[in-house]
């Protein structure tokens, strides 16, 4: 399934995207260590304790989804998409209670994918 799900007044509405992989070069991080990098970033944008501590919590939603350590080179966008459908379709969550799940996770692949051969390279830079 390709795609992004977004919901808007209580439907579903699918946006359709290219499937995409964060590319790391030759270094394998897994999806932890890139979910750090991505925190250091937020933490030094001067987000909210609160917020962080709800970021970690969302995280940790979708890792418990997955059930397992991902590769930088498997977080597609099919693997985000199965978790919103979960989240739809088997749990049964309200739009509102989603949006808020995904929100952090749509953040930090956006992020992963407008890092230029993802963390590694950046962290360099920094």
């Amino acid at each position: 399934m390709e795609g992004v799900f977004y919901f808007a007044q209580n439907q579903l509405r699918r946006v359709k995207r290219e499937a995409k992989s964060v590319n790391v070069g030759g270094d394998a991080f897994s999806i932890s260590e890139m979910f750090e990098q991505f925190m250091l970033i937020k933490k030094g944008e001067g987000l909210a304790k609160r917020t962080i501590k709800e970021y970690y919590n969302n995280f940790q939603y979708f890792m418990e989804y997955i059930g397992r350590e991902l590769s930088a080179k498997e977080m597609t966008t099919e693997v985000f998409t199965g978790w919103i459908s979960h989240m739809c379709e088997e749990l049964d969550y309200s739009p509102a209670t989603v949006n808020i799940r995904v929100r952090t996770m749509r953040d930090f692949y956006d992020t992963s994918m407008k890092i230029n051969n993802g963390f590694n390279t950046y962290s360099q830079t920094l």
